[in-house]
Formats: C-alpha cells, sequence, structure tokens
C-alpha cells in the first residue's frame, strides 16, 4: 500500500519532507498481511515514527479513510513475486522479528539514500 498523508491532519512538515526527500508522491509505504479469509484477518505491517515497526487491523485503519481524515490518498499495488512455502515462512520470521522494533531516520540515511525510480510500466 502507498500512502498520501493529508496535510492538514498529519502535520504540514514531516509529510511534505518525506516526499521531497524521497522524490515521491507518496509519503508512507506498508505491507497487508492476511492470516485467514475474513476482513477481520488483514492487517498493515508498517513503520511508524513513534510507534515504530508495527502490525495494526485493517478495520483499525479503515477508521481513518473518510473525506479529511488522516490519509489523502491510499493506493494498492500487488505485489507480483512467486510466493513459495519457504520465501513465506522467510517473510514470517522477518515479520515476528521486527515488529516492535523502534524506526528512526537519520541525516545520515538521507544522505546515502537514493531516492527511488519511478515505475514507468
Amino acid at each position: 500500500m502507498l500512502f498520501r498523508c493529508n496535510s492538514t491532519r498529519g502535520g504540514v512538515f514531516g509529510p511534505w519532507l518525506t516526499r521531497a526527500v524521497t522524490s515521491s508522491h507518496f509519503d508512507h509505504v506498508a505491507l497487508i498481511m492476511r492470516f485467514g479469509d475474513t476482513i477481520k484477518d488483514l492487517y498493515i505491517f508498517e513503520a511508524v515514527g513513534e510507534r515504530g515497526v508495527r502490525l495494526v487491523p485493517w478495520l483499525s485503519l479503515w477508521a481513518e479513510l473518510y473525506p479529511g481524515g488522516f490519509f489523502e490518498k491510499i493506493v494498492t499495488r500487488k505485489l507480483l513475486y512467486e510466493m513459495t512455502p519457504e520465501k513465506l515462512n522467510d517473510l514470517d520470521k522477518f515479520r515476528k522479528s521486527s515488529v516492535g522494533l523502534s524506526y528512526g531516520l537519520s541525516p545520515r540515511k538521507i544522505i546515502f539514500n537514493s531516492p527511488s525510480e519511478p515505475d514507468l510500466n
């Protein structure tokens, strides 16, 4: 998922700075993870400044999706990837080891990372 925060709700400086530094229209990214067959089994895997890496139920995020809400725009992009049982297991290990870790952005990370290339397909 790609997010563009509503600057009037998300703070003017943070989202704008992220978009400027990354040369992107969006200022946040997350993965949708499914652990069952109902909407209650959908979660968002993301890293958020003050909260760190977290797994959030989709239904709790859904409450912010309204005109004037926290997000100005949310788009999804399907990941085309051959997901073998081994790769799925590795992703789950990564998720388990990452949730709860702190998230940080430093000038060093900004200076030594180049913006992502746009997808022209």
